[in-house]
């Protein structure tokens, strides 16, 4: 929180910074626990008609992806934590 704090965040940013963090963490632990815990058995496909964009995508979310979209995905969420520090310190973080 210091640290969070210390670039610029007002302390609700912060706090809510130190949420979305910990949210995002706890969940991914929880994708990966389920998909072990079900023998990572495929999930049912999306219907091609009524949702063509996620047909496109699921193989992406697929038991075995969660620990190669982990990094990625961390970096989307600091990624725009760092965007809001810069639009207050002019600098980035």
């Amino acid at each position: 929180m210091t640290a969070l704090l210390r670039s610029g965040l007002s302390a609700d940013e912060a706090v809510d910074t130190g949420l979305v963090l910990t949210t995002y963490v706890v969940g991914f632990a929880l994708e990966v626990q389920a998909a072990e815990a079900t023998g990572s058995r495929p999930r049912e496909a999306p219907s091609p008609e009524e949702f063509p964009t996620l047909t496109r995508l699921a193989n992406l979310v697929k038991p075995g992806a969660p620990s190669r979209r982990f990094g990625h995905s961390l970096s989307l969420v600091l990624d725009g934590v760092e965007a809001r520090i810069a639009s207050r310190t002019g600098s980035p973080a």
